[in-house]
Order: structure tokens, then sequence, then C-alpha cells
């Protein structure tokens, strides 16, 4: 049996958190411990383990090492047969966790990563959502190679960089802004806010931030006389093959910009958007309607938007790990055991 399957496997086998009363935890390092709460789980857990949670609603412990976090996914559909691997509380990752990798979770507060004088480098966020903000680095007071890269997640709230560089992000559904960017690249993305100039003061798309990239992505973004909603405090930001609700238009001081789209209706552009644009639901369909102005409009002549990527975003939000389809519990036992069947599929990315 393939080495992942079995670690999920057992961790429904050895632990259903409805009959149990309690949930199980795995660290894998060459061997697999079972570990009864996540905080015993991450203590007993070393520098590059991986940790598979299972589904349910955790606290999050304080992370002062690099670790893999694996959890089973945060749709709700997707995950109906364990539920989704909810973290209650704010995540914070010291400056320890260098390599930290994380996939199917739903936080549902902020993460952030670094302490004072100690930033986080080459982190991974996949397939998560984060319906807090996102820190990737303490402070912006001096740029760092980040070289981090937040693909297909949603994220309710903002990114901030910190003046980090070397940020990619990619594939994602974002509410927030971003901010303190250096050197870095958002590519077939989806910005949901629309800026405001009333009520909580003014948001912008991109601010104080240099020399980043934003194409093929779908900007609901727009401006009011005498005032920009793209950018703020920005410099050498290039714009490509993006569509804007608003009526943008480039150069915007040293804000260049090119083959863009703006003043789109986004009601034309997409299948289905299910009430407010602005907050996300899983009921939204962004896959591009018949005649969408998204179709072929990216800078390699595919899609604007999430789906237009050579990889394209995965519907569901599984991470890459086998998935538990469905779990059957027995009313009865069997020769004193209750059997249990688990209906497992493989995951091809």
């Amino acid at each position: 049996m393939n080495k992942k399957l079995f670690l999920l496997v057992l961790l429904c086998a050895v632990g259903i958190f409805a009959l149990q009363a309690q949930y199980n935890f795995v660290v894998q390092n060459g061997s697999a411990s079972v570990y009864n709460t996540l905080q015993e789980a991450y203590d007993n857990a070393g520098a590059g383990d991986t940790l598979y949670l299972p589904g349910g609603s955790f606290n999050f412990p304080s992370v002062d090492k690099p670790l893999v976090w694996i959890g089973v996914g945060y749709h709700p559909d997707s995950t109906a047969a364990t539920y989704f691997t909810r973290i209650n509380t704010p995540a914070y990752f010291s400056g320890n966790c260098d390599n930290t990798y994380i996939t199917g979770m739903h936080f549902m507060s902020n993460v952030t990563f670094g302490t004072n004088g100690q930033d986080v480098t080459d982190v991974t966020i996949f397939r998560c959502r984060i319906s807090g903000s996102l820190t990737l680095k303490y402070n912006n007071n001096v740029e760092v190679l980040l070289n981090d890269k937040v693909s297909e997640c949603i994220i309710d709230g903002s990114i901030d960089a910190g003046t980090g560089s070397n940020v990619i992000i990619e594939k994602t559904i974002l509410r927030g802004t971003m901010g303190h960017f250096r050197n870095s690249y958002m590519n077939h993305n989806i910005f949901t806010f629309g800026a405001r100039n009333s009520g909580s003061g003014y948001s912008y798309l991109l601010y104080y931030s240099e020399n980043c990239q934003v194409k093929n992505s779908v900007i609901n973004y727009y401006s009011y006389i005498n005032w920009r909603a793209d950018v703020y405090g920005s410099f050498n930001n290039n714009f490509l093959n993006n569509i804007f609700a608003g009526n943008i238009t480039f150069p915007d001081g040293s804000n260049t910009g090119s083959a863009n789209l703006s003043g789109v209706d986004l009601t034309t552009v997409f299948e289905t958007i299910d009430g407010n644009f602005q907050d996300f639901s899983y009921l939204h369909n962004f896959h591009l309607k018949a005649g969408s102005p998204a179709i072929g409009a990216a800078t390699n002549g595919a899609d604007i938007g999430i789906f237009g990527h050579d990889v394209p975003f995965k519907e569901g939000g599984l991470p890459v790990t086998p998935h538990i389809r469905m779990v059957t519990v027995d009313d009865e036992t069997s020769n004193g055991l209750l059997p249990v069947s688990v209906s497992v599929g493989a995951q091809e990315n």
C-alpha cells in the first residue's frame, strides 16, 4: 500500500472521532506515531517531520520548528466524510520555521510568519483557506529574499510581505490588499474586493510595493474621480493582461501596463456569482461563461483567471494526499468488533 494512503487510512482506522470522542494526529518521520492532541503531536515532532491533521476543530500551537502540515482539506463538500481541518486560533510561526509547508487547512484567523529580527523563508501555502490576513514577514524595515509561494488558496483578508522579495501568489482568490512586496509575481488570481473611498477609508490592490508583476487576473478594483484604486506608494510595477472592473489606465507614474481590459462588467466574466462578488462563497462558480472577455485573453493565449493556468485551480481544494470519500460504521458489533468501512480515493495532483 502507498505510504501516504496507509497513513490516511491509519488516521481513520485508529480513531474515528465520532466514535472515540477524541482525535488522532499522525507524525511521520520514517515511521508513524499517533497522538491524541495536536499539541502532543507537535511537541513530539522533529524539524522536517510531517504532521497529518484529521478533520475537526483545533487550537494551533505556537510553532518554532519547520514542519510539513497536512490537513484533510478546507472545502465542506469535499470533506463531508471527515469534516474539514479547522484551526480556530491565530497561527504564529517563529523565525525558526524556514521551509514550512502547509496544505489542506482552514485557518479561521490570521497567519503570521517571523519574529522581531528573524524572518521565515521558503514557505509554501497550498490549497488552504485563511479567513484572516496573511503576514509573511515580521516587519518591513529591511528587504529580505523570502522565496515564498501561495498557491490555490482562498484568503479573506490581506497579504503583507513586509518588504520581502520573490513571493509568488498564483491561482488564489484574495479579498484583501497586497502590501510591501518587492520583485514578486502575481499570476492567474481573482481579486474580489472592490475599493472604497468612504466608510473605513481607502483600499488599494497593491500598496508600497516595487518591481512586481500582476498578470492574467480578474481584479474587482475600481477608481473614483481623481483617485486611483490600483496602486499606492508603489513604483515600477507592471500589469499585464488583467481584467479590471474599474476604468484603470496606465501608465500610472512609474507603474506600467499593457493588454489590460478595464471597465468590465464581471457578471459577463464568470458562470455564477452568488450574491455579493466581494464576499467569497462556495456557491461562486469562477469558470468562464460563454463569450467571457477572459477567454483567450491571457499572456500566452490561455484564459484569464484561476482556471487558465497550465495546472488549473483544483475545485474542492483537496491536498495532494489520498482522500477519504466515505466512512460507514455498522450499527452493531460483530464478534466484539465494530465494523468500519472506509472508501479512499487517490489524488492525481
